[in-house]
């Protein structure tokens, strides 16, 4: 009977906690992860090969602050003008562009969710799991003939799950892409 006690002991003892240090932003490094992977993937989609040579002017809108604070928009200009860079196309913030993009962020965001066995106290199994996703629409206009070149949307999700065994064991990290919805 001590031999149970003593084992039950060890195994109720321990637990696994994660503390959050991060920047002032307030968002876990999961969250981050998972958003920033979904932001580059759904821009590295677009195709703007057609574009190349050309000289473009960029705009980037976002949904009344979905984004977050100011260095996530950042990321999502930059990675969109590198994107335009490696695709030929010259970026240009002057009266002589050809052409304006248009670039819409539909949705931009991370879905938490936690899981524990037995519910109240995770004594044999907890995970974590954070699902970021991203939505673009991109529109080329041509600004002399004030016409619409071309439309493209990009989604992409990605998953980041965290599993802890019997409260001591873990993190096993595992992350992974997402594949399309038929309805996309």
């Amino acid at each position: 009977m001590k031999r149970v006690g003593l084992i039950l002991l060890i195994l109720l003892c321990g637990c696994a906690t994660k503390v959050y240090i991060g920047p002032g932003t307030g968002v876990s490094a999961e969250s981050q992860i998972v958003l920033s992977r979904s932001l580059s993937d759904a821009i590295t989609d677009l195709d703007f090969s057609k574009f190349s040579g050309k000289k473009m002017k960029i705009q980037l809108f976002g949904m009344g602050g979905v984004l977050g604070a100011q260095p996530a928009q950042m990321l999502a200009y930059s990675l969109l003008i590198e994107h335009l860079l490696s695709s030929g196309v010259q970026v240009s913030n002057e009266q002589d562009a050809e052409l304006l993009l248009a670039l819409s962020i539909k949705v931009a965001g991370v879905d938490v969710t936690a899981r524990d066995f037995p519910p109240v106290m995770p004594l044999i199994y907890h995970h974590t799991g954070f699902r970021g996703c991203v939505s673009l629409r991109s529109t080329v206009y041509d600004l002399k003939e004030m016409k619409i070149l071309n439309t493209q949307d990009s989604t992409v999700e990605y998953y980041y799950i965290e599993r802890y065994w019997f409260s001591l064991i873990g993190p096993y990290r595992y992350i992974e892409r997402l594949p399309k919805s038929e309805k996309e």
